[in-house]
């Protein structure tokens, strides 16, 4: 899978756009799965409602750069 920046959606190069059988072989081979997560909310009208979410996403690695 390319990086690509910005990502088209926080689920790019995530379990999300795996296939089963990839993740059943990253399980067989215990791999570490980073559950990033944020809240929803107003941040008032400079930033979008989640920009938590996206926050985490970032900051766990899920979204390279």
């Amino acid at each position: 899978m390319a990086n690509e920046y910005p990502p088209k959606n926080i689920f790019t190069n995530t379990m999300a756009d795996m296939k089963w059988t990839d993740i059943k072989r990253y399980a067989e081979e215990n791999a570490v799965v980073l559950l990033p997560m944020g809240v929803i909310e107003e941040h008032g009208p400079h930033l979008c409602w989640a920009t938590d979410i996206y926050t985490a996403h970032i900051l766990s690695g899920c979204i390279t750069v």
